[in-house]
């Protein structure tokens, strides 16, 4: 705005000009439009590169994924729940390994008698999947101001639990006597803030999986700074504990779908381990050397605790 005196004092000249009698004022006035146009651009290129610096132009690109990821923790976590007594025992478990580190909500499972249920189906697996689906949407939707593209959300099931350092001491010992637990780069979050930048192309980061396929071979894999928790690509089973960036929640539904043609499978988990086996899209999994419980197949600090609770999958 401080070049507006300017463009007075150019105006002024220019009518100056052309109530003037000398016979040159028609050059004049040409080379005077001439600057008064190049003043203006320059104005208007400045205004363009400000508001391009503010990130203006990225509120209308809602695919963009180079929006810089600011939340941070306490992260938005949803724990899927329709059973009081089940979301207090997630929840409880995660504010006791991760204190401060999420905002926990609660979010009701779609009831078994929603319309949009066949009940020709197993309803369980319908409704959890359902759920789930709604809750991509919700998230997919929230505006950039709450919410960036690439800020992560964490969703849990009702039966979660963390591998705690006093199994990791008892059962992992040569893990334990090197791992700097106390370190925060080291500690529990800090294990999971790098695997959030390891998978932010990702925008999907599992924290627990079932019966995984591992797809690369054992010089591939990355592990934390410490080399002790490894982040290996693959095929999963089980969504109990999953965060996704904003964009590829709001995006995953849509690739979901587009391969089920190819398939048959009706469950959230199987659904989504039939699109990374043919879309060949392998997700990390958060310390895929951890396996507990002993025999269950479950690999991960989060794990499905059927010793408090059953599944109501089926």
């Amino acid at each position: 705005m401080e070049r507006l005196p300017l463009i007075s004092n150019v105006r002024g000249i220019m009518l100056n000009i052309i109530s003037n009698s000398n016979p040159n004022r028609f050059y004049h006035l040409f080379y005077g439009i001439i600057i008064l146009t190049v003043i203006c651009l320059t104005i208007f290129l400045n205004l363009q590169n400000k508001f391009h610096n503010c990130n203006v132009f990225d509120l209308y690109n809602s695919s963009s994924r180079n929006i810089r990821n600011s939340s941070g923790p306490p992260y938005l976590a949803y724990i899927i729940s329709s059973i009081p007594a089940r979301f207090k025992f997630t929840k409880s478990n995660l504010n006791n390994a991760l204190p401060n580190y999420f905002n926990i909500k609660k979010k009701q499972s779609v009831p078994y008698n929603d319309s949009r249920i066949n009940f020709h189906s197993s309803i369980q697996f319908s409704s959890l999947l359902l759920t789930y689906v709604d809750l991509w949407n919700e998230i997919g939707a929230k505006p950039n101001a709450e919410l960036k593209e690439n800020d992560w959300i964490f969703l849990f099931e009702d039966d979660v639990n963390i591998v705690n350092i006093t199994l990791i001491e008892r059962f992992y010992q040569q893990i334990y006597a090197k791992w700097k637990y106390k370190d925060p780069q080291h500690s529990l979050k800090g294990i999971i803030e790098q695997g959030l930048k390891m998978a932010k192309d990702d925008g999907i980061l599992y924290f627990g999986a079932c019966g995984p396929t591992y797809v690369q071979n054992i010089t591939q894999v990355e592990y934390t700074a410490d080399g002790l928790f490894a982040f290996p690509r693959g095929i999963h089973f089980c969504t109990h504990a999953i965060a996704y960036t904003k964009w590829r929640a709001r995006t995953i539904w849509g690739a979901f779908a587009s391969y089920m043609f190819l398939h048959h499978e009706v469950g959230t988990d199987t659904i989504a381990r039939a699109w990374q086996l043919l879309r060949k899209t392998f997700p990390r999994l958060a310390a895929g050397n951890i396996l507990w419980p002993p025999g269950s197949g479950h690999y991960g600090f989060f794990f499905q605790d059927r010793g408090a609770f059953l599944t109501t999958i089926g």
